[in-house]
């Protein structure tokens, strides 16, 4: 009898003792594309119903950037361990995916995805447990959304034109009259409660708050490189 304790006892230590190592090195091979110099990363954002997919935004960050700062420490404070649950979100989801790597999508390192209320994430497709030093796992999702609120840069700017066809907005910067010419923004256009609005809707005059990485163009009017969300009021 206590020779089969013993066995029981040394066959769990050996399956911990496993379970540590794994998440160690999950967790360095994390640690290392993000903290890299080279990496920048790429932001998905989904909502996919069993129809379709509802929603879909994408940006970029620059490993400069405050925002890919506190990014960076969220996701380093962490412990990775292999799970064994579905981490696919469900048939009613949102997930936020992060892919780092260098300016070359060939070279695409490292790829994190979260899922609404879970967890269970994925990385590099595999399903791992998240244990965040900073909080419960299942709340990665919402936690990685509000740092890509809060740490972003913010930019008010008063609307000037708007021009439908080409699906651009110039702006001025209300105390300086700093032009910004913004393009392709109707993918980025919401209210900061989340609601979607139409490009249509905006008039000279309103104002709108770009949340972005921080970097603009030096050409003028100034073009903002990395955009996250245009806030427009609700």
């Amino acid at each position: 009898m206590k020779k089969s304790r013993k066995w029981l006892v040394s066959i769990l230590g050996a399956v911990l003792l496993l379970l540590v190592v794994s998440g160690i090195a999950k967790w360095w091979a994390i640690d290392r594309h993000v903290r890299s110099r080279e990496s920048v990363a790429a932001v998905t954002e989904l909502h996919v119903t069993m129809r379709k997919i509802e929603y879909q935004h994408d940006c970029q960050l620059r490993n400069d950037s405050q925002v890919y700062q506190a990014l960076k420490k969220y996701l380093t404070h962490a412990v990775y361990l292999p799970g064994t649950e579905n981490a696919t979100g469900g048939e009613d989801s949102r997930s936020v995916t992060i892919r780092y790597g260098d300016a070359s999508p060939e070279k695409l390192n490292l790829t994190l995805t979260f899922y609404e209320g879970s967890g269970v994430c994925q990385v590099n497709g595999k399903a791992m447990r998240l244990l965040s030093l900073n909080g419960s796992g299942k709340k990665a999702y919402q936690t990685i959304e509000k740092i890509l609120q809060d740490e972003t840069e913010k930019i008010t700017l008063t609307v000037k034109e708007t021009d439908f066809k080409n699906d651009m907005i110039l702006a001025e910067k209300p105390d300086t009259g700093e032009e910004y010419d913004l393009h392709a923004v109707s993918a980025d256009l919401q209210t900061p409660s989340g609601e979607p609005v139409k490009l249509e809707q905006l008039e000279p005059g309103d104002t709108i708050t770009v949340l972005c990485d921080g970097y603009v163009l030096a050409s003028y009017p100034y073009q903002v490189e990395n955009i996250y969300r245009i806030w427009a009021e609700e």
